[in-house]
């Protein structure tokens, strides 16, 4: 009685190795497009012929009765610890092109290059899936935000997960890994902004001054003038005047980072006009605090939020994100993945209350003082608006960013030395960061 069973247990072997081998040939097949869902961007739309074809892929998997053919993994910042929302993952049917650094006017779609096959994005945790992926031994994965890119293969099996070590789905920390944006950070006496991107992760040699090669060029405003002796750049920083009274030099940067009390030129017609022509053409520019004086003295933007220069020194101060939108309860749920953030807010040992209030409903508040937790004192903390003002969202591809949120006061002239500990408002900073680095959508 054994030999039919065997026989039958043969064949069930059989069987299932060419259901195996079909589903394999099937979630090979590169030509299909998945639909985007809620969470996707950039995908194409599934039609015709080629979603025939997925559709036959995808259920071949739950036909089996097992799970469908998946890369996953966690976006983390190049620090390797921090996890990222909203960051774009996908499979590329060919290697991305490569980004050209400066002002660009382009689109959340145009950024996605390649030939993008399954797409989404990031949740609150940073955690993502990419169901229905191709079976191969180089699946092209890219992880991208704005400008910060990383590319890397990996090789999936049929109807199983491929989860990406935090390795291989961290940003990068150097070019050689991938794309960084190309930022210009000018120094302010009151604010050491510029440590945000080293504790981000990104390498010293990536930290330079103009004309250095690196991806970060610090700028010697009233802060921080030049680098430590024993830095992998030496020597001082080149003066901000250099960059921000040239439209040519301010449009070789992706970002642009002014630290509080920063500039020692003041916001002269010429700088705020040069501003607002950057931004315009698709630049990105966040202020500290001090940098309101170029907000007041802009003329399209100088009405967008109130503002009291002097406002009070707020210690302790609780910063709580604006939930009244899908994006910013993404951000308070990341705050919360983050670990700084407690009953939905975060505690900042001290903050400045200088931005009253927003008056146009074009301007996106992301975060406020309570009032209860910060000794009486009110106001915005983070708010952003897209450039040109009062463009139609198709033509707006620039972004700007307030915050009176301070990465610390420096401890010292030289980068850097000058960098204090860490602290809560790391996080806000660093969310603050990737947001003005996003597509415009």
């Amino acid at each position: 009685m054994r030999a039919p069973h065997l026989a039958v247990a043969v064949a069930l072997a059989l069987a299932l190795a060419l259901a195996l081998a079909g589903c394999n040939q099937l979630l090979g097949n590169r030509d299909f497009r998945v639909e985007a869902g809620a969470n996707d961007a950039g995908a194409d739309a599934c039609t015709g012929a080629t979603c025939a074809s997925h559709v036959d892929a995808s259920m071949a998997c739950e036909q089996m009765g097992l799970p469908p053919t998946t890369i996953a993994g966690t976006v983390l910042a190049p620090n390797g610890t921090l996890p990222l929302s909203d960051v774009t993952v996908y499979v590329a049917t060919q290697m991305p092109d490569a980004i050209t650094a400066g002002v660009t006017c382009g689109t959340c779609a145009s950024d996605l290059t390649g030939d993008p096959l399954v797409t989404t994005r990031t949740d609150a945790t940073g955690h993502f899936e990419l169901d229905d992926v191709p079976v191969g031994d180089a699946e092209i994965v890219v992880i991208q935000i704005g400008r910060w890119r990383r590319v890397v293969t990996v090789a999936t099996h049929a109807c199983t997960t491929t989860t990406l070590t935090p390795a291989q789905s961290r940003l990068p920390r150097t070019r050689a890994e991938g794309d960084l944006p190309r930022i210009a950070i000018v120094t302010g006496v009151s604010d050491s902004l510029e440590c945000l991107v080293r504790r981000l992760g990104i390498d010293d040699t990536e930290i330079t001054t103009s004309p250095g090669a690196g991806r970060v060029h610090l700028f010697r405003g009233n802060g921080a003038g030049s680098f430590d002796a024993g830095f992998p750049t030496l020597g001082a920083f080149a003066p901000a005047s250099s960059l921000l009274s040239s439209p040519a030099a301010l449009d070789d940067y992706d970002l642009l980072l002014f630290g509080c009390d920063s500039s020692p030129d003041g916001a002269t017609p010429v700088i705020t006009a040069n501003l607002v022509d950057y931004a315009n053409k698709g630049g990105r520019v966040m202020f500290v605090h001090d940098g309101s004086k170029y907000l007041r003295a802009a003329t399209p933007w100088s009405g967008l939020a109130t503002f009291d220069p002097d406002g009070p020194l707020v210690s302790p101060a609780r910063v709580v994100p604006d939930t009244s939108f899908a994006a910013g309860q993404r951000f308070a749920a990341w705050l919360g993945t983050s670990g700084v953030a407690s009953g939905g807010g975060v505690t900042l040992t001290e903050a400045r209350s200088s931005c009253t209030a927003t008056k146009d409903p074009r301007v996106r508040s992301w975060a406020t003082l309570d009032p209860e937790k910060s000794g009486g004192a009110s106001g915005v903390q983070l708010f952003t608006f897209a450039a040109p003002i009062g463009a139609p969202a198709a033509g707006q591809c620039g972004r700007v960013t307030f915050t009176d949120v301070h990465e610390g006061s420096p401890a010292a002239q030289t980068f850097p030395t000058e960098c204090g500990p860490a602290g809560a408002q790391d996080a806000l900073l660093a969310f603050a960061l990737f947001q003005l680095s996003s597509c415009v959508e």
